[in-house]
């Protein structure tokens, strides 16, 4: 990943590295607040470290003076990233262990299954968007709540997006939450349309080449 700077508030992106671990549970306990993180660190730390070490996915983190202030992990081999879950490998020993590690992600997992049942599978979403590309997965993207507003998530998205460039992909997409409003407006104005719906949340993408567009799909139910 290459590093890139913003000159105008000395906002570094770049990759993560294990050392930035510590900041990254800070970014979870202070985003999710609503999880009870006591005693469970000891597991949250080793997934960290093989989402940082995996060769499927890049967590790339925002930096403000010597500080980790934000995160994305950007899957860019989703297959891979499944087959490590089922392996086992690293701290994907389990389903429970995942749902206490990372609920988010578990979250968004069910979420992706409850709307490829709806739809049928993943070809027929596929077939329904009218186009089928080389997609990177965005799992996940937070900035800690007193730094929010300054544009930090923007820079993120950006670099995941040119990380996804990068990869020989055409696509990027990603699922959030109904009630996050902010975080919808974000996406819409950087391009991301709504692909599909459930009760929970809602799926986006963008096409990063241009002159392609995405079908939109109408609304899933439950």
């Amino acid at each position: 990943m290459s590093m890139s700077i913003n000159s105008q508030n000395g906002i570094t992106i770049r990759r993560a590295h294990l050392s930035d671990i510590p900041y990254l549970l800070k970014i979870c306990r202070k985003c999710f607040s609503r999880i009870q993180w006591r005693g469970v660190s000891s597991y949250v730390r080793p997934w960290w470290q093989a989402a940082i070490t995996s060769e499927a996915a890049d967590v790339c983190v925002a930096q403000y003076k010597g500080r980790v202030i934000a995160f994305a992990v950007l899957v860019k081999d989703e297959e891979l990233w499944r087959k490590q879950k089922k392996r086992g490998e690293g701290p994907f020993m389990s389903h429970l262990l995942s749902c206490i590690v990372c609920p988010v992600l578990t979250f968004k997992a069910l979420c992706i299954k409850v709307a490829r049942l709806m739809v049928g599978n993943e070809d027929q979403l596929q077939s329904s968007i009218g186009m089928s590309y080389k997609r990177t997965w965005l799992e996940i993207l937070a900035v800690m709540p007193r730094e929010q507003g300054r544009g930090i998530a923007k820079l993120l998205l950006c670099e995941c997006e040119s990380l996804t460039k990068n990869e020989g992909c055409d696509a990027i997409r990603l699922m959030v939450t109904k009630s996050n409003k902010r975080a919808i407006r974000l996406y819409k104005k950087m391009g991301y349309q709504k692909t599909t719906e459930n009760s929970e949340g809602e799926f986006y993408m963008k096409v990063l080449n241009s002159g392609c567009q995405v079908g939109i799909v109408s609304n899933s139910e439950n």
